[in-house]
């Protein structure tokens, strides 16, 4: 249950990514969320050289689920920082998945 919903107010806290998120959409507009985590799993896990050529051979429905197993505090990190930016009215998401920043 997200602590908002429950208590009825917003937390005070920004998730821990935003502003690398925020960053990733801001130079590149239309990127999706996979690929914003495929990005930062490649740039920041030591464990990544094993799994970059499994990440790129994976098809853009394929690679959610793939993030979610294997990297799931990166996932979740990421989705939690778009939601957040999203109720801030920060970036839009559009219909195809595409992020872009609220000029």
């Amino acid at each position: 249950m997200k602590t908002k919903e429950y208590y009825g107010h917003e937390c005070q806290a920004q998730p821990e990514r935003v502003d690398q998120v925020y960053m990733y959409i801001r130079e590149r507009p239309g990127i999706n969320a996979p690929m914003i985590c495929k990005d930062i799993v490649n740039d920041e896990c030591d464990d990544a050289i094993e799994y970059i050529a499994e990440l790129n051979e994976l098809s853009e429905d394929e690679l959610p689920g793939y993030l979610n197993e294997m990297y799931p505090h990166e996932w979740n990190a990421v989705c939690e920082s778009i939601d957040y930016m999203l109720e801030e009215g920060c970036i839009t998401f559009s219909d195809d998945g595409e992020l872009n920043c609220v000029e």
